[in-house]
């Protein structure tokens, strides 16, 4: 991990990665679904991001239920590093 990638906005309470993943481009596939899965756990587990760009609308709620799975996989593994998911609704 390298600390010139993070930052603390909010008065050092919230650590953020100045980079994240975003969920939103690719084929609603299973394939492609493991791809987003893997990548998740990867990049969290070595500490190159913690933020989860996803909505109910990327990629017909496939993101969502991918970011799930892998935040879920990462708990049961008792993963110790600290991750923030954010939502981002889509503008009405």
């Amino acid at each position: 991990m390298n600390n010139k990638h993070f930052r603390t906005p909010y008065k050092d309470t919230l650590f953020l990665s100045s980079l994240g993943i975003g969920t939103q481009i690719g084929s609603p596939s299973e394939d492609y679904d493991l791809m987003q899965f893997n990548s998740i756990i990867d990049c969290i587990k070595s500490y190159s991001i913690n933020m989860i760009d996803t909505a109910i609308d990327y990629r017909h709620q496939k993101s969502d239920r991918t970011v799930g799975a892998a935040l879920n996989y990462l708990i049961s593994e008792k993963c110790k590093k600290k991750y923030i998911l954010i939502i981002r609704y889509p503008k009405k």
